[in-house]
C-alpha cells in the first residue's frame, strides 16, 4: 500500500491510500517504452532504406538503357554512313563494337549491382514483414512486402557447370556456322548447325529436369541480352572472317572515293565572228 499525502488551501492536509494492486495499472515499464520507441525506429530507417533500394534499382537499369540507346543511335550511324567509305563486312565488325562494349562494360557491372540491391530490398522486406506480425506465405492474403523476395526467385544462386559446358559448347557450334557463311551447301555448316541444336535440345532437357516452371526464371531481361550479346559476337566474328578473305583477294578496306562527274582538262571555247 502507498501512502498520499496532499495539503490544501486552507493548510489542512488530506492523506490517501492506494493498495498495490491498483497502483500497478499506473505504473510504467521504462525498459518497454523504451524497446517500442527504438523499435519505432528502426521500422522507420528500414521503410527509408528500402524506399532508397528501390529507386536505386529502378535508376541502375533506367541508366542502362538510356546508354543502350545510344550506343544503338552510334551504330546505326557507322552502318549508315561507314558502308559508303570502307568494306560493308569491316562496317558491320566496327558497329558491333560499342554494342559489345555496352554490355561488358555497362550492362553486366550495372546488373551485377542491381542484384546487390535487391538482394538487401528482399532482406528488408523480411525484417518489415517480422516487425509488423505478417508474412505468412500460406495465407495469401498476409504475405506483406514480397516484390523483391519474389523476385529474387527468378535468378540462380550457384553456377550449374554442366549447363554452361552446354551453352558453351551451343555457342562454339553456332559461331562455327558463322564463321563459314551460313552456306548449307557445305558439310561442315551441316555438321555445325546439327551439334548447335544438339546442344539446345541437351541445355532445355538439363534445364527443366526438376523444375517445370525454369523457364519463366530463366527468360528474364538479363537472358534476352546476353543471348543478344551472343548473337553480336557471332556476327562481329563472322563480319571480321569475311572482311579478311576479301582483303586477301585484293579487295581493300578502304574504298576510293568516286566523283559521278569529271571536269575536262582543258575547256575550249570558240567565238564565231
Amino acid at each position: 500500500m502507498v501512502v498520499v499525502t496532499k495539503q490544501s488551501k486552507d493548510n489542512t492536509l488530506e492523506v490517501y491510500s492506494i493498495p498495490e494492486d491498483i497502483l500497478k495499472n499506473y505504473l510504467i515499464d521504462s525498459d518497454a517504452t523504451t524497446v517500442t520507441t527504438n523499435g519505432k525506429e528502426l521500422i522507420d530507417l528500414y521503410k527509408m532504406e528500402y524506399e532508397r533500394c528501390a529507386q536505386r534499382y529502378d535508376d541502375l537499369y533506367g541508366a542502362a538503357w538510356t546508354n543502350f540507346s545510344y550506343i544503338a543511335l552510334i551504330a546505326g550511324a557507322i552502318l549508315t554512313f561507314g558502308s559508303d567509305s570502307f568494306m560493308t563486312e569491316l562496317s558491320i565488325f566496327v558497329a558491333t563494337l560499342p554494342l559489345l562494349f555496352w554490355w561488358i562494360a555497362t550492362f553486366e557491372p550495372l546488373n551485377r549491382y542491381g542484384d546487390q540491391v535487391q538482394a538487401r530490398a528482399a532482406c528488408i522486406e523480411q525484417l518489415l514483414n517480422e516487425s509488423v506480425g505478417i508474412g505468412s506465405p500460406e495465407r495469401e492474403c498476409e504475405k506483406g512486402l514480397r516484390h523483391f523476395q519474389d523476385y529474387s526467385k527468378r535468378q540462380f544462386g550457384n553456377i550449374e557447370w554442366p549447363k554452361f559446358v552446354i551453352i558453351v559448347l551451343f555457342w562454339i557450334a553456332l559461331s562455327a556456322t558463322v564463321s563459314y557463311g551460313f552456306d548449307l551447301s557445305k558439310t561442315r555448316v551441316l555438321v555445325s548447325l546439327l551439334f548447335a541444336g544438339l546442344f539446345f535440345v541437351a541445355w532445355l532437357i538439363v534445364q527443366y529436369k526438376e523444375t517445370p516452371r525454369r523457364l519463366w526464371q530463366v527468360l528474364r531481361v538479363r537472358f534476352i541480352v546476353r543471348i543478344f550479346a551472343g548473337i553480336l559476337i557471332m556476327v562481329a566474328m563472322g563480319s571480321a572472317y569475311h572482311a579478311l578473305e576479301k582483303h586477301e583477294q585484293k579487295e581493300p578496306f578502304v574504298r576510293s572515293p568516286k566523283s559521278d562527274s569529271k571536269l575536262p582538262e582543258r575547256l575550249t571555247i570558240k567565238v564565231e565572228e
